[in-house]
């Protein structure tokens, strides 16, 4: 009969150090957790591709959504979810923030003690530490926690809190045709 041969110390611990440096760099990439329908990813070493789970989106991979699709990527303190017909670049990526750019689509952000810094389809900067909002379009809305927007071309910060919403849009009060009065 054959015993089983166990490896020896010096590959065990080569095999463990893989794993751990794995995990540590898995940490940082975000990592696709929940996708439905039709989502795909570039990777700048592999070309476009079907969003897998568990695949990490490194710095410059782009994810996109087709129409009723929807993907939720995360990593520890933070996940995304980005909606039907959307497009995502990740910028770039460290253990302390997160840099985004969303040209198309709606994506929800939880952010838990990670710094995210998302630039939208209008320009400015959308910055937090910790909060739960949306970008939908032109609007951005906030469930609970900070964010803070700083628009492209103005010296001037927004801050916006639980439950308040912004519009990069601004919209005209009152009615857009005037009624006037005829005599």
């Amino acid at each position: 009969m054959n015993a089983l041969r166990m490896p020896s110390l010096p590959v065990l611990w080569f095999v463990v150090a893989l794993l751990c440096g794995a995990a540590a760099l898995g940490a940082q990439q975000l990592a696709v957790s929940e996708s439905v329908s039709r989502v795909e990813v570039l990777l700048s070493d592999r070309g476009w591709g079907r969003a897998v789970l568990g695949r990490a989106v490194p710095d410059g991979g782009v994810v996109t959504t087709w129409l009723d699709s929807e993907v939720t990527l995360g990593r520890p303190g933070v996940e995304l979810r980005l909606g039907s017909l959307g497009h995502l670049v990740v910028e770039a990526t460290t253990e302390e923030a997160l840099e985004l750019r969303l040209t198309a689509g709606m994506l929800q952000v939880e952010a838990v003690e990670t710094a995210v810094r998302i630039v939208p389809a209008r320009g400015g900067t959308i910055t937090t530490a910790g909060a739960r909002f949306s970008i939908d379009g032109d609007t951005i809305a906030v469930e609970t926690g900070t964010i803070r927007i700083e628009r492209a071309g103005t010296p001037e910060t927004i801050t916006l809190s639980d439950g308040e919403r912004f519009s990069f849009v601004p919209h005209r009060r009152g009615p857009i045709f005037p009624v006037t009065p005829t005599q």
